[in-house]
């Protein structure tokens, strides 16, 4: 059985156990978003020698990165104590020329699932603030794809495929606040960990909502994430951030 299933099992035992004396109702909310991001850092999926390298030594490379990203959360919650589930895509699409080098191009692809389950455990909560504390695990799976086409004949077209994927703690902070006594509300997260599989890593967002009744809302905020990952010859050591638009639906 996967990890965070196993996760998945034991937050929902344990709030179950804890929530029975009371008898609370579950209560529960999906938001799925769009991330409009961009990628910095270092992305090596070539976990052996190529023949590309030949040219990345000896030219410096024009880069044309194509970035798209879809996420969702999901939170289930009862009695002060709930269930956070974090989902990601990040598709990176990169096509590399050299300038003394016309006849050679490398085409790579780099796609990331990156998913989180967290125990989440309420610090404060007043009519219009609450505060969270979140525990929990990050599964990443990163898969790559690179084509080096090299028109001039002097070495042989290659294509590599790679696939990583590793676990880290996550520990966190998320607040929500409502705007005085209007519909409009305040979200933060911030968290991190390190010394998992990566070096280390860390998440932030901060959103504004408006809350259209009591189902529905709709969000657009900003988040930043960053990970440093090596393992051999491969890296994962990025920064992606940009705008956020999403919806929320409770229920």
């Amino acid at each position: 059985m996967h990890p965070l299933a196993i996760v998945i099992f034991v937050i929902l035992f344990a709030i179950s156990l804890s929530a029975k004396a009371d008898e609370t109702q579950w209560s529960y909310r999906f938001s799925p978003y769009l991330w409009f991001a961009d990628i910095e850092g270092e992305i090596n999926a070539l976990t052996r020698p190529t023949n590309a390298d030949f040219y990345l030594s000896r030219s410096e490379p024009s880069v044309n990165s194509d970035v798209s990203a879809v996420m969702m959360f999901f939170e289930a919650s009862r009695g002060g104590h709930g269930l956070l589930l974090d989902l990601l895509y990040i598709e990176n699409k990169s096509d590399i020329t050299f300038s003394q080098f016309q006849e050679v191009k490398i085409n790579s692809t780099s796609k990331a699932t990156v998913t989180s389950v967290s125990y989440v455990f309420q610090l404060y909560d007043s009519e219009r603030t609450n505060v969270d504390l979140t525990l929990g695990l990050r599964y990443w799976d990163v898969n790559s794809d690179v084509k080096f086409t090299d028109n001039s004949n002097a070495f042989s077209s290659q294509q590599l495929t790679n696939s990583e994927s590793w676990l880290d703690p996550l520990i966190g902070v998320k607040a929500k606040t409502s705007l005085g006594t209007s519909r409009f509300y305040l979200v933060g997260w911030f968290g991190g960990g390190a010394k998992g599989g990566s070096d280390h890593f860390y998440d932030t967002s901060v959103n504004i909502g408006y809350q259209w009744n009591e189902s529905i809302g709709t969000v657009i905020g900003y988040r930043q994430f960053g990970v440093d990952y090596e393992d051999g010859l491969f890296k994962y050591d990025i920064e992606q951030s940009g705008w956020v638009l999403g919806l929320t639906w409770g229920f």
